[in-house]
């Protein structure tokens, strides 16, 4: 298996295996070669203005960075433009259900899972067919928080992308969080991201974030 550069200026973090992203609905991701994408664009959210509630899907190749708020009444994330809110009411669900990419449920600690497991299928209850769900690999990123900060200062999505194709060997559909826990993610979509857990209470969570669509 080729092993890749992530960044130079990422310290210790230099180079990592690299996968090949599958789009079948059926399978993970596999080993092999990848072609990289470099971001065409690169857009950060302006946190002092407001975002907006309209689905604004993601643009291929355009890195993406921002903070959020998920809660009890908004537990719903969507990898979307800037501009556009992550964090969705539970009824959304029922006319964008291809766009979910996690879900935050809260109650015996705050878990963050794929649209596709059991926990986000209780959530969702009869509102979306399973069917109409995407899949979403999550797991630890297996990064320390200064290189998740240098990775998102810098806008490399490539480096992004590489980071969440070697944690997918780590994969969990669900993950208890905690504050400082760094998730790396990917979804069937073919987007991939990395969330930071800011702060965290029993009906709230905040995170940093970066994602980018390949």
């Amino acid at each position: 298996m080729q092993a890749l550069p992530i960044l130079g200026k990422l310290g210790a973090l230099q180079c990592v295996p690299s996968f090949q992203f599958n789009r079948s609905k059926s399978a993970k991701p596999k080993g092999g070669c990848i072609v990289q994408v470099e971001p065409r664009d690169q857009s950060t959210q302006d946190l002092s203005n407001p975002v907006s509630e309209p689905v604004i899907p993601s643009e291929r190749g355009v890195f993406y960075r921002y903070s959020a708020e998920f809660t009890g009444e908004r537990p719903l994330c969507y990898l979307m433009k800037c501009k556009a809110n992550k964090s969705r009411p539970i009824n959304d669900a029922e006319q964008n259900a291809n766009e979910i990419d996690l879900t935050f449920v809260f109650g015996n600690g705050v878990r963050v899972c794929s649209p596709k497991a059991l926990l986000s299928l209780q959530l969702l209850d009869d509102r979306v067919v399973a069917g109409a769900l995407n899949q979403t690999w999550i797991s630890s990123a297996g990064i320390s928080e200064q290189t998740f900060q240098q990775l998102r200062e810098l806008k490399d999505g490539s480096a992004l992308a590489r980071v969440a194709r070697v944690a997918i060997s780590r994969n969990d559909q669900i993950v208890t969080l905690t504050p400082g826990t760094i998730l790396a993610v990917t979804t069937e979509s073919g987007k991939y991201g990395l969330f930071l857990v800011k702060e965290i209470t029993e009906s709230s969570v905040k995170v940093d974030a970066c994602h980018i669509l390949l």
